[in-house]
């Protein structure tokens, strides 16, 4: 048991590093954005980004998640000839139906959609984004492979050197936002040739043969069927918070949206390193019939990740309109109570990653497109009534803020049913609960009452500090934790692992 649990933290140790600083680098470019585009140009770029990324998801119709759920068994088996024909059949589908995708929006009226993005600028840009996918899409199926064969570094590093590239192109040419489309497409395209080289170098794709191999994609098909709804529809409604902000209110409060809408995917930070991670262990446990590893490590996963969470989350709380307002510029402080509302959306979100992502290492991808389904269609009714309704105040953005955190709640009542259901497993109520009262007391009521008697941002930060040590303290006194299960994961962390292939 003590392999996989090194793996899981190696594996999301590594992911997690490389995402803080991917992290980060995105951030940083949404602030140089925001300074260097108009509010109305920056609403613009991202009514048109989220649009690509409905795109960039619909485009595999469910059969991306195949790489991560197969090539973990295929490798358990020395089946590389396998491998390589999902990989060849990933490649090829999600080009072409890139290509069917682009066609398809090239005859679109030009009126339509500069009247949907409310701007002359937003079909050119649509285009150039459609040929940011195409490139995107093989980058994907390489970095699937490495996650899937154990190779969390590259991986991981993906991301960043996309962002990295993008930064470097928008400082130094980023003036007007046709500019910064052609500048994503340059930083994806960096990312492939290096991909490229890693790829051919960690798996010697040209010595297997090319086999069509009918009851494997048969499996595969039986395994994606299900995720063509959750990419097409699931998807869909998952961005519909900016394509319906982007439909119903001015680009203004797309602006504000997407200022909140990263500020508190940095909860994302924690969890999806170990949702990544837990993917492909789980499948390859699940094929090894270890389903009681999935179990030991998915509890101590959900014990101390909800810990880190809660602290992360106080500290967007407490400062939400200070990291807007330094940040993003004043105008952009408005949006304070809403990146107090997201942020407990998001942190759920960043515990049903990794629950999701358990669920489909089981080969359970019925039951995670109906979870996926059912909260995204709660999320369009919502948005339908509460963004036209907020929009009278001009608060349409806080509506979809609100349909999303209920949405949330929603998935994870269902990911820990469906948990139970099919691995008996059971999550650690009693340390969730011991945290959320003392996080609730410490690190939210405590630093609340201190800014009432005093507005000296120094001070603040100071007695919040203070209540991060106290936090911990009580949770180590009250043996939510202890020293010597720290001590283990540490020297798990620093075990030297064996060559994974």
């Amino acid at each position: 048991m003590g392999n996989y649990t090194s793996k899981l933290l190696q594996g999301a140790g590594i992911i997690f590093v490389f995402s803080l600083f991917t992290s980060l680098s995105g951030y940083f470019i949404r602030l140089v954005l925001a300074h260097k585009l108009s509010q109305e140009d920056f609403g613009l770029f991202f009514a048109v980004y989220n649009v690509v990324l409905l795109i960039g998801w619909i485009k595999g119709f469910g059969f991306s998640s195949a790489i991560g759920k197969f090539v973990p068994e295929l490798k358990v088996k020395d089946d590389f000839a396998g491998i390589k024909s999902i990989i060849v059949f990933m490649a090829s589908f999600t080009f072409l139906s890139t290509i069917v995708m682009f066609i398809i929006a090239y005859f679109l009226p030009s009126e339509l959609l500069n009247y949907y993005f409310k701007s002359g600028l937003g079909r050119p840009l649509l285009f150039i984004f459609f040929v940011y996918i195409i490139i995107d899409g093989f980058s994907q199926v390489m970095t699937g492979f490495f996650i899937s064969t154990h190779h969390f570094a590259l991986y991981a590093s993906r991301d960043l050197m996309i962002r990295l590239i993008i930064l470097i192109g928008l400082l130094a040419f980023g003036s007007n936002v046709i500019n910064v489309g052609w500048i994503y497409v340059i930083g994806v395209l960096g990312a492939l040739l290096i991909n490229s080289y890693f790829f051919f170098r960690q798996f010697k794709f040209f010595s297997y043969p090319l086999i069509f191999n009918k009851p494997l994609l048969k499996e595969v098909f039986i395994f994606s069927t299900p995720l063509v709804l959750r990419d097409v529809f699931g998807v869909l409604m998952a961005r519909v918070d900016t394509l319906m902000l982007t439909f119903f209110r001015p680009l203004k409060e797309v602006a504000i949206y997407n200022a909140i809408l990263p500020t508190a995917e940095l909860l994302m930070l924690l969890g999806r390193p170990f949702g990544r991670v837990m993917f492909p262990l789980s499948s390859e446990l699940q094929a090894l019939k270890e389903q009681q590893q999935i179990v030991y490590l998915l509890h101590k996963t959900h014990k101390y990740l909800l810990m880190l969470l809660l602290a992360l989350y106080g500290i967007i709380f407490f400062f939400s309109d200070l990291i807007l307002g330094l940040l993003f510029g004043p105008e952009y402080a408005i949006g304070s109570l809403g990146l107090k509302i997201l942020g407990l959306g998001i942190l759920l979100s960043s515990l049903n990653l990794v629950d999701y992502d358990v669920l489909m290492g089981l080969g359970k991808s019925k039951e995670a497109t109906k979870i996926i389904l059912g909260a995204n269609v709660l999320n369009l009714v919502l948005n339908l009534i509460f963004i036209p309704w907020l929009g009278r105040y001009n608060l349409g953005y806080l509506g979809a803020i609100i349909t999303t955190t209920i949405s949330s709640i929603f998935v994870t009542f269902l990911l820990i049913y469906n948990l139970r259901k099919f691995a008996g497993y059971k999550p650690p109520f009693r340390e969730w609960f011991i945290s959320g009262i003392v996080g609730g007391i410490v690190l939210f009521g405590g630093p609340w009452l201190f800014s009432q008697i005093t507005e000296d941002i120094y001070l603040r930060t100071a007695f919040f500090f203070l209540s991060l040590g106290i936090y911990a303290g009580l949770l180590l006194l009250l043996k939510v934790v202890s020293v010597e299960e720290i001590k283990s994961m540490v020297r798990l962390v620093t075990k030297k692992e064996e060559k994974l292939n």
